[in-house]
C-alpha cells in the first residue's frame, strides 16, 4: 500500500493512529469437520437471524424479533468458519455513557451443528441488551420460535418475507449514506469512526466492494491486518458479484497482499501477489511495490523478485476501467 493505500478510485493517507491487533487463537477442536451455518437461528436477544454459507463465507441478515429491534435484512453476522469455530465480527446494539447506538465487534463462537456460542468483548462502559452480559448463545430456531415471530410482528410469513424485500431499498439507501460519511470521516483523519461507520454500511449492504476495500484499507492503517485480510476477501467476492473492473480486482488483490505480508503469511500473499500482477498495468503495479514499505518483508523472497522482473520485461498495458 505505501504511503497511500488505494482501493477503487479512492486514496487514502497512512495514520499513526495505533490500535491492537486482531488476533485469533484456534482451539484444537476447530480443525474439525465444519458444521452447516445456514436457516433461521435465534440469537439470543438479538433476534431470529437467518444464517447463510456462500464460498465459505457465512452471514446472518435479521428477521426479526429481538431486543435491539433492528431491521429486518439487516446483516449482523459476518465471517467464516475455521473447522468448527466461527471467525468474524457481529452488529450489537449499546447502550451505555458514550457508546454508540449499535456497533460492530470482532466475535468468535464455538459451532456444532445446531446451535453456536461466543463471546463479545465490549467497550468499556457499554453494555447490549442483545447480549446475555458479554455472552451470545444461538440455537436453531424452532417451529414455535417463528410462529412466535409471526404473531409479534402480526405478519404472516410470506407478508414477512415481502416486508424483508421492502426494506432492501431503504438499507441500500442508508448504506450509501453512511459510506459517504466513513469516506468524509476518514478524509478528516478519525480512521475508527470511519471504520465504524463503513461496518454500519455493510450491515445494510454488503455487496459494495468499495465499502469492503474501504474497511481493509482502515484496518491495516489501523494496524489490524488479520481484520483487513478478511475485508479484502469479502471486497473480492462482492467485486466478482458486481463483475467488477480490472483496475478494481488488481488493487483488492494487492491490499490483500499487503495484509498477508503484515500476517507473515508469505506465501498467500505471494499467490495474491501473482494474481494481481496478472492484470494490465503490471509494469505500473511493479514500481508501486517497489517502493511500498507494506511488503518489505517480501523483498528478498525470489518468487517476488521473479514477479517484478517478469512484469519490468512485460509490454505494459495501462490500467484502464471498463
Amino acid at each position: 500500500m505505501g504511503t497511500f493505500a488505494k482501493f477503487g478510485n479512492l486514496l487514502v493517507g497512512k495514520s499513526h493512529i495505533k490500535t491492537a491487533g486482531l488476533c485469533v487463537l484456534l482451539a484444537a477442536s476447530a480443525r474439525a469437520a465444519e458444521p452447516a451455518m445456514s436457516g433461521p437461528y435465534k440469537l439470543g436477544e438479538l433476534g431470529i437471524v437467518e444464517l447463510s454459507t456462500s464460498d465459505g463465507r457465512v452471514a446472518g441478515k435479521v428477521r426479526g424479533g429481538g431486543a435491539c429491534n433492528f431491521a429486518s435484512e439487516l446483516q449482523v453476522l459476518t465471517g467464516a468458519m475455521e473447522g468448527n469455530v466461527f471467525v468474524g465480527s457481529l452488529l450489537v446494539c449499546q447502550e451505555g455513557p458514550g457508546c454508540e447506538k449499535e456497533k460492530t465487534y470482532p466475535f468468535l463462537a464455538l459451532v456444532t451443528q445446531d446451535a453456536l456460542n461466543g463471546e463479545v468483548k465490549l467497550d468499556t462502559g457499554c453494555r447490549s441488551p442483545g447480549l446475555d452480559g458479554k455472552r451470545l448463545k444461538g440455537v436453531s430456531a424452532s417451529r414455535d420460535d417463528l410462529q412466535h415471530l409471526e404473531r409479534e410482528v402480526g405478519l404472516s410469513a410470506a407478508q414477512l418475507v415481502q416486508k424483508n424485500s421492502a426494506n432492501k431499498q431503504k438499507l441500500q439507501d442508508e448504506a450509501k449514506r453512511l459510506f459517504a460519511d466513513a469516506y468524509r470521516t476518514m478524509q478528516e483523519g478519525n480512521l475508527a469512526k470511519a471504520a465504524t461507520l463503513a461496518q454500519a454500511s455493510l450491515a445494510r449492504d454488503s455487496s459494495v466492494h468499495k465499502v469492503w476495500s474501504m474497511l481493509g484499507v482502515l484496518h491495516i492503517n489501523l494496524k489490524n491486518p488479520s481484520a483487513a485480510a478478511a475485508d479484502f476477501e469479502e471486497a473480492l467476492k462482492a467485486a466478482r458479484a458486481s463483475k467488477a473492473n480490472d483496475l478494481e480486482l488488481q488493487d483488492i488483490y494487492y491490499n490483500l497482499a499487503c495484509a498477508r505480508t503484515k500476517l507473515q503469511q508469505k506465501r498467500e500473499a505471494i499467490e495474491a501477489l501473482k494474481v494481481a500482477f496478472s492484470y494490465p498495468g503490471a509494469t505500473t503495479l511493479a514500481d508501486r511495490a517497489r517502493q511500498d514499505p507494506d511488503v518489505n518483508e517480501l523483498r528478498e523472497d525470489p518468487e517476488f523478485k521473479k514477479l517484478l522482473a517478469e512484469a519490468s520485461n512485460r509490454p505494459d498495458k495501462s490500467r484502464k476501467t471498463k
